[in-house]
């Protein structure tokens, strides 16, 4: 009789991790925003999202919507999102 043993640890985690840079301010910046799919989040971030636009004079506004509040978006959303905005926000709703 043969045992098997699984060892459930994972690697490592590294010991240095490089932070996003950031900016210092928000005017003239490009915001994502990740819509989650739930009721009346879209209601929610449209609020906020002309909120930021007035007050901070964001440039331009890149939705995102998630099909379902439990799946997260696609790598090809995280990649555009990433390349082409300043800050994302994400939002729920209900």
């Amino acid at each position: 009789m043969s045992i098997t043993v699984y060892n459930p640890s994972s690697k490592p985690a590294p010991e240095v991790l490089k932070t996003a840079t950031r900016k210092t301010t928000l005017k003239g910046g490009i915001l994502g925003i990740i819509d989650n799919s739930k009721p009346n989040s879209d209601t929610v971030l449209k609020r906020v999202a002309d909120q930021l636009k007035a007050r901070f004079e964001v440039n331009e506004v890149i939705w995102s919507r998630k099909p379902t509040a439990s799946l997260p978006i696609t790598d090809d959303e995280i990649q555009k999102l990433a390349k082409k905005c300043n800050f994302v926000l994400a939002g729920v709703g209900d």
